[in-house]
Order: C-alpha cells, then sequence, then structure tokens
C-alpha cells in the first residue's frame, strides 16, 4: 500500500511555506553581493536583522490570515449547525404530528374512554339483528355472482336493465345495470302484473301485456333466486326469449355452485365457517409467508352464544379486523385467523362489542387464547397445539 503525503494549504489555496523562501532568497543574494563586493561584520548584522524582520512580518500575515479562515470557519460551521439544528427540530415537530395522528387512530386499543365509538346494537335488539343478518348473508352471496356473471352483451333495444331478489317469500329490487355498471337501488317490491308474477313464480319466462318487460327468471334444480327484467321502447317477441333464458341458466347455475360451496364451508346455523374449512384455510395459512395470529374464543356460561357469534362476525367484518371472518369450532367455541398487525384492532373491538352486549342485558363469560405462527418452531400441529394450550391457561386464570 502506498501513501503520498500532500502539501498542506492556507485559506487561499497557496502554500504557506513558499512565503518564506522570500527571506531566505534576500539573505543569501545580500551575502553574496556583500561578500564578493565589500564584507563587513557591521552590514552582515544589519543583514541578519532585516532578513528577521522580514520573516517576522511574514509570519505575523500568516497568523492574521489564519485567524480570519477560523472566524470564517466557526461562522460557517454555527450556521450549519444552526441550520441542522432547525432541521432536527422541523423533523422532530413532523414526527409529533404524525405520532399524533397515528395515536388518534389507534386510541382505541389503548385509551378507550377518550373515543367516542358509535354503538353497534343502535336501536334495535342483538337477536333480533341475527335474522336479518342471515338474511342478508344469503342475498349477498347471490347478489355478488349476478354482479359477477351479468348479462355483458345486450341488444340496442334494451332501454333498461333490472336485478331483483327472491327471499322465498317476496322479491324486491337490488340494481340497475348500465352498460358494465351497477346502481345500487333500495329494496323494493316490485310492480308487476299478477299474471307475470305468477309466470316467475313457476319458474318460467314472462313477456308484459304491453310487450315491453320481458321477465327471465333465475332458477336451477326448482330454486329460484330472483330475477332480471329486460325493459325496452319496441316490444318483446317470444322467440327472443330462447337467447336470455339460456343466460339466465348460466348466471343460475353460477349461483346454485356458490350457495353449495357456502354449504360445505360453512355451519347451516350460523352461516360461519365450519371446523373443516378452518384447519383447511390454516393449513393454507401455515404454508405462506405471511405473519399471522389465531384467536380461539371459549363462551363460558354465555346465553344466546350462537346469535352473538354472529353479530361479533358481522361487525368486525364492517370494522374489517376479523380477516376472513371467525369459525365456528364448537357450539361455544370460535376461532380467528388474523394477520399479526391487526390484533390490537380485534382485541380494541372484540373489548368494546362485549361490554356493549353487556350492557344491553346479555353478560358473557370467556377465555381468549391466541397463537402466533412465528412460536411454532414451523410446526403446524405446534401452532394448533399452542392456540389450546392458551386457551386452557385463560380458562385456568379466569376461574380462579
Amino acid at each position: 500500500m502506498y501513501f503520498r503525503i500532500l502539501p498542506v494549504k492556507d485559506n487561499n489555496g497557496t502554500d504557506p511555506m513558499k512565503r518564506y523562501l522570500i527571506p531566505v532568497i534576500f539573505f543569501f543574494l545580500a551575502f553574496s553581493l556583500q561578500y564578493f563586493l565589500f564584507f563587513s561584520w557591521i552590514g552582515f548584522t544589519l543583514l541578519l536583522v532585516s532578513t528577521t524582520l522580514l520573516t517576522l512580518i511574514l509570519y505575523n500575515l500568516d497568523l492574521e490570515s489564519k485567524e480570519n479562515h477560523l472566524d470564517t470557519s466557526d461562522t460557517a460551521f454555527e450556521s450549519e449547525t444552526f441550520s441542522q439544528i432547525k432541521m432536527e427540530q422541523n423533523l422532530a415537530n413532523s414526527w409529533k404530528e404524525d405520532i399524533n395522528f397515528e395515536s388518534q387512530k389507534s386510541l382505541s386499543v389503548g385509551n378507550l374512554e377518550s373515543v367516542e365509538k358509535i354503538p353497534f346494537f343502535k336501536n334495535f335488539d342483538p337477536i333480533q339483528k341475527t335474522k336479518s343478518i342471515l338474511k342478508q348473508s344469503l342475498k349477498s352471496q347471490v347478489l355478488e355472482t349476478m354482479k359477477a356473471h351479468y348479462f355483458a352483451e345486450l341488444p340496442k333495444k334494451v332501454s333498461q336493465v333490472l336485478y331483483a331478489y327472491y327471499d322465498g317469500h317476496n322479491f324486491e329490487e337490488c340494481f340497475w345495470q348500465k352498460g358494465t355498471i351497477f346502481v345500487e337501488s333500495e329494496a323494493n317490491p316490485i310492480e308487476w302484473d299478477e299474471r307475470d308474477e305468477s309466470s316467475v313464480r313457476e319458474l318460467l319466462p314472462s313477456i308484459s301485456s304491453n310487450k315491453q318487460k320481458l321477465y327471465i327468471p333465475f332458477t336451477i334444480n326448482q330454486h329460484l333466486f330472483g330475477f332480471v327484467l329486460f325493459q325496452t321502447k319496441e316490444t318483446w317477441n317470444q322467440n327472443e326469449i330462447q337467447t336470455y333464458w339460456e343466460r339466465s341458466l348460466q348466471i343460475s347455475e353460477k349461483i346454485f355452485e356458490k350457495l353449495e360451496y357456502e354449504k360445505v364451508t360453512k355451519n347451516p346455523e350460523t352461516w360461519l365457517f365450519n371446523n373443516s374449512h378452518f384447519y383447511q384455510i390454516t393449513k393454507d395459512s401455515f404454508n405462506s409467508k405471511e405473519q399471522e395470529t389465531l384467536v380461539l374464543i371459549k363462551f363460558i356460561d354465555t346465553s344466546f352464544t350462537k346469535e352473538i357469534a354472529i353479530c361479533l362476525n358481522h361487525f368486525g367484518k364492517l370494522e374489517g379486523v376479523v380477516g376472513l371472518g371467525l369459525f365456528r369450532m364448537e357450539e361455544d367455541l370460535y376461532s380467528v385467523l388474523l394477520p399479526t398487525s391487526l390484533l390490537e384492532g380485534f382485541t380494541d373491538f372484540f373489548k368494546r362489542f362485549i361490554e356493549e352486549i353487556d350492557t344491553l342485558g346479555y353478560p358473557s363469560s370467556l377465555a381468549i387464547g391466541y397463537s402466533n405462527k412465528n412460536a411454532s418452531n414451523g410446526k403446524y400441529d405446534l401452532w394448533i397445539k399452542n392456540l389450546y394450550l392458551s386457551l386452557e391457561e385463560s380458562i385456568l386464570y379466569n376461574a380462579a
């Protein structure tokens, strides 16, 4: 390894040692003249004094130059330091604002009293709410499938398209189709002739008396899910029905498949995921790289457990803190698979939900177990085992 010594330069970029060549050259020139022309000790002494004075003058100039350079450096350093401190203060203030903003969003996790929360059950009873939740869950599955497999190609003569849902008793409007856009409709009852309604209830298409409305039912295997209404300013003919009828059968088949899948993966009483689906989902999750945590909830001496779980799942989905939703493991045992980042949000939500249920006259005694995937040493069985061990510890702790 080679090193090169660089010359030291002053603030003007010149070498200060070059200045001292001036008195050296002066001394040698003067001494040479004295030596060859006329030498005297008096002249030699004067030469030494002159050279020394010249050297001192140059040295004094160097000192002043260095002091000025130091003053300038100090000023620059102070300015830079002040700017840096100012910038750090601004960053600190911005961080404080960010922290305050984030804490405002997450105050519900650690400081429930300081945040006003909208009640889950406003003006209705939790048990009564369960019926509407179950009804809406089935309806949502049907409507989602209708939207996913809608009538994409329509002739120009079609002016309006309305999709309606059948709940087993009545028909109600759901949404209008405008090209590829869906416009939600209020759940208004259908205004139609008895003849058209009777035909649809018999699982058959119908053309209205004025020939401007075509009703095509969504039906398969004697199941009626709803119908689609095509309106035109022209008229409909019987020979046009077949095309729409065939397409409606395809959509009905998709609806039927969707509902059958729901029956396989969900508990028929609660419409929550069943325990078989729990093990399938958690095995797939365990093989992924996602940071996830399992939560196991045991209701103890709690009335209306099923209804409470249905409402818990419903409002948890609305707040986005229950992942895919609740799994019903046993009659009073439910589980949730969560991204670990949602764990605090779920804990806050769960606490508020149970507190509100208590105030409404449905006290709940429960135990909760947790199991983080990272603590399972890469073994799925250990992940599940830790979940149940954690729940047992919670039960024993509550009993004590």
